[in-house]
């Protein structure tokens, strides 16, 4: 049921069908917070994920101001050294802060420094444990697993306390922490001895002919020919020219690329996965593999500028999933629904997730179906418990009732499911009768006392 259906059957009860009191954006921003509420209280919304070891940052900053200019909604950033509040500088020991406050430094370095959490492991003593950041929307953990090992999570606290070189001890990893209750980022104690570099998998070849068997499949811009097994551009183009095979991408994915340049003569060759995720500009022969995320539209492009004269051949375009594995029947794969998630040195967590806002009509929420009333009885009577013309304290009250009733059996339901029960085998029409007898006045006895 997408966000256009709640609305009508909300405002159904309230009443309103046509906007005169309670306004569109209201009751979305209603739905919204009452979605958080419901999950906060029975984490109905789950998830599970691979977290790769080690961690695969977005990029890194220096300092606070650079963070709103990173593409975090795109992946994690992690910001290295000692930040200074007070005097706006970053260090990347902790003496140099007394130094550059012209002070005899009285504290040595905790260890070598470092800018991305994978250089821990060729370093031999890092300054501090590298963060793990856990998937985005993680709201509360339900089950966290190294190499299919079971963890449990601890303070940084109680690691101090039991062991003085927790920053640097090595092995299977016990334990997770939070540094920060608002903080994404989680550490392993103990770090984990060895790790796999290279989790990730390529999928099917999205590209069609691309060994340009015949121009069927391809847009051909000025200059471009197919012929002989190969892509032509004869340098007639008077500006930038595409060689285009429209709408088989997926926007905001990352793709593996590769494509053959051969008999090039003179200017350069793009490919792009979206019209603004282009990669390298090639000036020579050669086979190219890059990189690329998405963006901007779903078409994939060979673009030549105006001076390129040459062949293009075996292009090839395969999504790229990490931490999944490479190979189907590779052992070191779970299972979870129709996903198979590499654990081999890897974390698995099963967690809680933070609820995702509505904002169009045909936005869905992320809770079963038979959940989606007692949301609807939470908007509606916070609407009419609003400060509007539509404020009606009675309704708002009964409508919180219904509500209520409702989550308490679903909170019960959670905390006795894995409890023991008992059941009766009886048949389908039984005979009614007293299981337990208590003594009883006769029939005849007189109502009241006179």
């Amino acid at each position: 049921m997408n966000w256009s259906s709640h609305k009508t059957r909300v405002r159904r009860f309230l009443r309103d069908p046509d906007s005169r009191i309670w306004a569109d954006a209201f009751l979305l921003r209603l739905f919204n917070d009452e979605q958080n509420d419901l999950q906060n209280e029975i984490g109905q919304v789950e998830d599970v994920r691979v977290v790769m070891i080690p961690s695969r940052m977005q990029s890194c900053y220096l300092y606070n101001w650079e963070w709103p200019h990173n593409d975090n909604a795109n992946g994690e950033t992690f910001q290295p050294g000692y930040y200074n509040d007070t005097n706006t500088y970053v260090c990347t020991n902790i003496w140099e802060h007394e130094h550059l406050d012209d002070l005899t430094p009285t504290t040595s370095s905790y260890g070598e420094f470092y800018t991305q959490p994978w250089e821990v492991w060729e370093i031999s003593t890092p300054c501090e444990p590298p963060p793990v950041p856990f998937p985005n929307g993680f709201y509360r953990a339900k089950f966290v697993a190294w190499d299919r090992k079971p963890i449990e999570p601890t303070t940084r606290k109680e690691l101090q306390d039991r062991d003085r070189t927790w920053k640097t001890r090595q092995g299977d990893p016990m334990f997770y922490y939070r540094d920060e209750e608002l903080s994404n980022k989680h550490f392993l104690y103990p770090l984990p001895s060895s790790v796999t570099w290279s989790d990730y998998r390529l999928w099917t070849d999205l590209v069609v002919n691309g060994g340009f068997d015949d121009s069927g499949t391809w847009s051909l811009g000025t200059g471009w020919s197919i012929s002989s097994g190969v892509a032509s551009s004869d340098g007639s183009q008077s500006a930038n020219s595409n060689l285009t095979q429209s709408a088989i991408l997926t926007d905001a994915v990352l793709y593996w690329t590769r494509y053959t340049v051969s008999g090039r003569t003179a200017g350069t060759i793009t490919i792009s996965v979206g019209s603004a995720g282009a990669g390298t500009a090639r000036s020579a022969d050669g086979t190219y593999t890059e990189y690329i995320k998405c963006s901007g539209s779903t078409d994939l492009l060979l673009t030549a500028n105006k001076d390129f004269v040459g062949n293009v051949d075996n292009v090839e375009v395969r999504a790229v999933t990490l931490g999944v594995t490479s190979i189907d029947t590779d052992p070191d794969e779970a299972a979870y629904s129709t996903t198979a998630l590499d654990v081999d040195d890897n974390l698995i967590v099963i967690f809680d997730k933070n609820t995702t806002d509505l904002s169009a009509d045909t936005d869905s929420s992320a809770f079963a179906t038979f959940l989606h009333k007692y949301i609807e009885k939470g908007v509606i009577a916070r609407a009419y418990g609003g400060n509007t013309d539509g404020r009606i304290p009675s309704l708002s009250e009964y409508w919180q009732m219904r509500k209520e009733v409702g989550v308490r059996a679903i909170k019960r339901y959670l905390a006795k499911r894995m409890s023991d029960r008992d059941y009766r085998l009886q048949p389908r029409n039984p005979m009614v009768s007293r299981s337990r007898r208590h003594p009883r006045l006769p029939s005849t006895y007189p109502s009241t006392y006179p």
